[in-house]
C-alpha cells in the first residue's frame, strides 16, 4: 500500500505513517537523495505546499489546537515564543509559586558550575550556525 500526500505541487511519497502519541504528532518516513529520513507529518505538508523547511527558531502552529488535523490552511507558523504565550495565555501562576522560580533562577545562575554549562551549550549551538561559522573565519 503506498502512503502520501497528494499537493498542488505534486505527490509525496511516504514509506510509513504512525501517531506518536507522546509527542502529540504524526512522524512518516520519507525518501530523498536514497535515504529515508523520519519527519513530522505537518512539517512534510509545509514543506509540500511552499518549497522549502521549516526556518530554524520557528515552529507550526495548529491554528485549530488539534494535531491530527495538518491540511496548510490549518498550519501557521510562529516564533517559540509566541506559541508558547498562545498555549499559556491565561494561566494564573500563584506569587508563591513565582517566588519559587525566581529563587530557583538566582540559585542557577550564581552556580559557577552552572554557568560553565550554559556557556558550552551556548558554544555548541553558535558552531552549528552558519552565521557564526562565516564571522568566526574573518
Amino acid at each position: 500500500m503506498k502512503l502520501g500526500l497528494l499537493t498542488a505541487r505534486g505527490y509525496v511519497e511516504f514509506s510509513y505513517v504512525y501517531w506518536d502519541g507522546i509527542n502529540k504528532t504524526y512522524i512518516v518516513g520519507t525518501r530523498r537523495n536514497g535515504k529515508s529520513k523520519a519527519v513530522r507529518l505537518s512539517h512534510e505538508v509545509y514543506r509540500a505546499h511552499t518549497g522549502r523547511r521549516v526556518p530554524r527558531g520557528r515552529l507550526l502552529h495548529h491554528i485549530d489546537e488539534n494535531p491530527r488535523r495538518n491540511c496548510f490552511t490549518n498550519l501557521e507558523l510562529t516564533t517559540r515564543a509566541k506559541h508558547a504565550s498562545h498555549h499559556h495565555k491565561g494561566r494564573i501562576v500563584s506569587e508563591k509559586t513565582r517566588a519559587r522560580m525566581r529563587l530557583g533562577a538566582q540559585r542557577r545562575v550564581a552556580d559557577p558550575a552552572h554557568r560553565e554549562h550554559l556557556r558550552q551549550r551556548a558554544l555548541g549551538q553558535y558552531a552549528k550556525d552558519p552565521y557564526w561559522n562565516h564571522r568566526s573565519r574573518k
